[in-house]
């Protein structure tokens, strides 16, 4: 036969359970909250022109500073005014007006970790002014890295601060000239309609 259990002990071992089931919720609602970090592409891209007399060669290495192979890339830029492409190699490029849109072949679609696209990089044959492409991208971010929608967040974060601004410069040249904001005008309870009553009849 075993012995009673002692008050100090059964106090102990209520108070663990009372603990443990404040802090099972708790760490549920933490669970709940924690949300998963985007993972960047961690790819860039840089650009390199070659004159080859009544033609030049524009050439676009993509490079993966991550620690781990990156498959799939995607490029997009603007042509220089004046300039026309007639050839695209190492990837399948689309060309509407002056932009081009170009997606990976087969065998340059993974980029090594700390690697390139090299020697399999992208590159195109143009006609024209030898100029560097305009907004490119590489899998959405610009190609020097930044990312693009930082970049549009922080522009309408400026807007906002600077619409605040001008409210309370307006606020206070109005106080400073002496008007102040004329009362809301307070509309009076709609009367009840009540139909007329019909003429008596004739004796």
């Amino acid at each position: 036969m075993s012995a009673p259990r002692s008050a100090p002990a059964r106090h102990r071992r209520r108070l663990a359970v009372l603990l443990a089931a404040l802090l099972l919720p708790l760490a549920a609602l933490t669970g709940l909250g924690a949300a998963p970090a985007a993972a960047a592409s961690g790819l860039t891209a840089t650009f390199a022109p070659q004159d080859n007399g009544s033609w030049w060669k524009g050439t676009f290495v993509v490079h993966n500073a991550t620690s781990a192979p990156v498959t799939g890339w995607a490029l997009e830029f603007d042509l220089p005014a004046g300039v026309s492409i007639t050839g695209h190699y190492n990837g399948d490029a689309t060309v509407t007006g002056r932009h081009v849109s170009v997606k990976n072949a087969y065998y340059n679609a993974t980029v090594p970790p700390g690697g390139t696209t090299e020697p399999y990089s992208y590159w195109f044959v143009a006609n024209g002014p030898i100029g560097a492409p305009t907004g490119c991208t590489v899998n959405g971010d610009k190609c020097d890295g930044t990312p693009r929608r930082s970049a549009h967040r922080s522009g309408q974060a400026a807007g906002h601060r600077r619409d605040r601004t001008q409210r309370r410069a307006r606020l206070d040249r109005g106080r400073r000239g002496g008007t102040t904001p004329s009362p809301r005008t307070r509309c009076s309870p709609a009367t009840p309609y009540s139909p007329p009553r019909p003429p008596p009849r004739p004796p």
